[in-house]
């Protein structure tokens, strides 16, 4: 009996520790969703914000060319966060496994349109982006990153939402 009300007591803060830890979790795309490769002609016109928030993230990514240089290419993917606590819309850049911003509100709520336009309902997106990097002189020499995509341009007549490569 000495023995059971511990036990019971460990039992349910760990139950409560798990419903917690799910709920604050933000809804995200299953690994096995569907990917589609996103196209915008190489202009990289859609920057991603909160991107200083990531700087450790793009310091890793980035790796150790000198701020200053051309910027370097990769990949983004573009993740729904569903339940995202302040922008049900909220739409995740992320290059490497890492998030390094995201997609303004108002390109964010295009993109998911074009998605259910397109029938590609949760879907995650690829498309290459432009990291770059210049150093600020500022009292505490830091750096500032800018994260550019290349999407499809915002309302463009006749053009498809995306160029769909199922991945």
């Amino acid at each position: 009996m000495d023995i059971l009300l511990p036990a019971l007591l460990i039992i349910a803060v760990a139950t409560v520790w798990l419903i917690y830890r799910k709920r604050s979790q933000p809804s995200l795309q299953p690994d096995h969703a569907p990917a589609i490769r996103l196209s915008g002609g190489d202009t990289f016109q859609f920057n991603a914000i909160g991107v200083s928030r990531y700087a450790p993230a793009l310091e890793k990514i980035y790796g150790n060319e000198q701020p200053g240089t051309d910027s370097k290419q990769v990949d983004a993917v573009l993740i729904l966060e569903n339940t995202h606590p302040s922008d049900k819309n909220a739409v995740r850049v992320e290059v490497q496994g890492r998030t390094v911003g995201y997609l303004p509100g108002d390109v964010a709520r295009e993109y998911r349109r074009r998605l259910v336009d397109g029938g590609y309902i949760g879907a995650r997106g690829i498309c290459k982006a432009k990291i770059a990097v210049r150093l600020n002189h500022g009292a505490a020499a830091s750096h500032d990153f800018s994260v550019r995509l290349d999407l499809p341009p915002k309302n463009a007549p006749g053009k498809q939402p995306t160029s769909a490569v199922a991945t």
